[in-house]
């Protein structure tokens, strides 16, 4: 066969005689073997087709599975942020607290004592944004603890997460150029700053599926006073990092300092956030203030 595809002269010299001649029945063979081959080709195209991204009722995390692939989101989250709809279906509406924290506060057990006593179940931020734009299932007293900022103290409150198996969203400062590398998980200068967690600290959390990763800008920088685009920066390239990092869907963004403007809101929607927090206080939350969401302080005050 070789001498045939590469040898002009065996393929073109007609002088010389066949060594065999072809038999009837290998015609029908090869047609048989053609038709299963179309056969096989049909069956794959049928089954490449019914995994098509466009079939609404797949939701992302369901079409990774089916591939094969390694599918991105919180552990915290279970798969539910990867089939939300880009809007909410309705304005829901109802009274969830959620607390903020910084450093481990010293009371930080009583607290956790206080909200199970009280017949509080600790939801995570992509919960909550199932609520806010489908209406989905909430437990009867839901509440979420979230901590800001990724300061290595936050791994003393989580052990006491753990060891009360309470959900919880940690928003991380990834660090940079801007803040001279002082603070964040990628901190390098040692000289200034407090103690950040570190990479292998934040996988521990995410790796633990109590905790919902959530992003916090790059430099922990006062967005309101910076230009469109450098907002842009800081609250797209800390989604992007934490992501790239820990294979996850980064889906809730807290404003550093509580700080924002109406153009710091469009921008957030526009990086693909569900959701973002203030420093403002009340417990009701909307799903058209899911980009002002307002937080309490203090989990011995909830009734």
């Amino acid at each position: 066969m070789s001498a045939l595809l590469f040898n002009p002269r065996a393929q073109f010299d007609f002088d010389q005689k066949p060594k065999t001649t072809k038999k009837p029945h290998s015609i029908i063979n090869i047609g048989v073997v053609g038709f299963i081959f179309v056969l096989l080709m049909f069956s794959v195209l049928y089954q490449v087709l019914s995994l098509s991204p466009d079939h609404s009722h797949i939701s992302l995390a369901q079409y990774n599975i089916k591939l094969n692939r390694p599918t991105a989101f919180n552990r915290a989250n279970f798969p539910v942020i990867n089939s939300l709809p880009t809007e909410p279906l309705a304005n829901y509406s109802t009274k969830v607290p959620i607390l903020m924290y910084h450093y481990t506060p010293a009371n930080f057990e009583a607290q956790l004592q206080h909200l199970q006593s009280h017949g509080y179940t600790a939801i995570s931020m992509g919960q909550l944004s199932n609520f806010l734009y489908t209406g989905g299932p909430l437990p009867t007293k839901p509440v979420v603890i979230t901590f800001d900022d990724g300061f290595e103290d936050q791994l003393h409150s989580f052990e006491l997460l753990k060891k009360y198996q309470m959900k919880a969203t940690f928003y991380i400062i990834l660090g940079g150029e801007d803040s001279n590398h002082c603070i964040g998980l990628t901190r390098t200068n040692l000289a200034c700053g407090d103690s950040y967690l570190n990479w292998s600290q934040v996988k521990q959390l995410e790796d633990s599926g109590l905790i919902e990763i959530g992003a916090h800008t790059l430099n922990h920088a006062d967005l309101p006073i910076l230009n469109e685009q450098k907002q842009w920066q800081e609250i797209t390239e800390s989604k992007k990092r934490l992501e790239d990092m820990y294979n996850i869907t980064v889906s809730t963004f807290a404003y550093p300092y509580g700080r924002y403007d109406q153009t710091t809101i469009n921008l957030v929607k526009k990086a693909g956030f569900f959701t973002a927090v203030t420093t403002q206080s009340e417990t009701v939350q909307t799903s058209l203030g899911r980009y002002t969401l307002p937080r309490v302080r203090d989990a011995l005050l909830l009734p």
